[in-house]
């Protein structure tokens, strides 16, 4: 892979394993019967839109990744970015 198409895919597969940590962590803390906060339960309804818009980006890094492999060619576009979507931060 070329240096900024490893540094992209990097970044958005840290990003992805982040909000998922964070995530479990509720769901998991939930599961067993505690009850989350208010501000914990708003953070997970903003983790869960978070990671679907991430899996997003992240397929969609993916399938243009493979379009320019099969090409057995780098295209002059840039890889994909994370666009103008960014994880909601926890505080």
């Amino acid at each position: 892979m070329e240096p900024e198409i490893a540094k992209r895919y990097q970044e958005i597969s840290d990003q992805l394993a982040a909000l998922g940590e964070e995530q479990r962590a509720l769901l998991d803390r939930k599961s067993t019967g505690e009850t989350l906060s208010a501000k914990e339960e708003a953070r997970l309804k903003t983790l869960r839109q978070d990671m679907t818009a991430a899996r997003e980006v992240f397929t969609s890094f993916m399938d243009s990744l493979s379009a320019e492999l099969s090409k057995g060619q780098r295209t002059s576009a840039p890889p994909p970015t994370w666009g103008t979507w960014r994880p909601t931060s926890a505080s």
